[in-house]
Parts: C-alpha cells; sequence; structure tokens
C-alpha cells in the first residue's frame, strides 16, 4: 500500500514539474523590445488570442481553452480568402 501511495505521489510531482514550465508569451504589434518572432499577438480576448503573421500579415486565432490550448485557425474573409492584419504591408521592414 505504501509502494501506491508512492508512486501515485512521485507521478503526481513529475506531471507537475513538467507543467509548470513558465509560459513567456508573444510579442505585440510593435514592440520592438523583443526579439523578432514569426506571430505577434494582435488582440487578446477570453478564451483565444488573435495573432498574425509577420511575414505575410495573415491573422489568426489561437485558442487558450482549457481542453485545446494552443490550437490555431486561420482567419478567413466573407469570401474565404486568408484575413490580412488592417494596414499590413508586405515590403515594410520589421526587424530593422
Amino acid at each position: 500500500m505504501l509502494k501506491k501511495i508512492t508512486a501515485v505521489l512521485l507521478a503526481l510531482l513529475i506531471a507537475i514539474l513538467l507543467c509548470g514550465c513558465g509560459y513567456k508569451g508573444m510579442a505585440t504589434l510593435g514592440d520592438q523590445t523583443k526579439e523578432p518572432t514569426t506571430f505577434r499577438l494582435a488582440e487578446r480576448y477570453n478564451d483565444f488570442d488573435v495573432v498574425v503573421d509577420t511575414d505575410t500579415g495573415v491573422m489568426y486565432a489561437v485558442s487558450s481553452g482549457g481542453y485545446n490550448r494552443g490550437t490555431l485557425t486561420l482567419l478567413v474573409n466573407a469570401d474565404g480568402s486568408p484575413k490580412q492584419f488592417p494596414g499590413f504591408d508586405a515590403k515594410e521592414d520589421r526587424y530593422g
């Protein structure tokens, strides 16, 4: 019985250590202090974030729900084309 309790507590401790890694988050649009990344945070809502691909300007929703955290979904216009961030210029140098 003691071995079972010890094994359960050890498994629980390992699970806590593996899941307890810190979330650094994404740089927000216009934030020049962080390293350049592929995605930038555009808006934050209760259950999802809207991020923008800095190379193409295409917008995605990223789930922050309990069971589907991290699910990336392409946002589209009414005609089915990818939704671009307003005012995005593909020729603009975002890393300089």
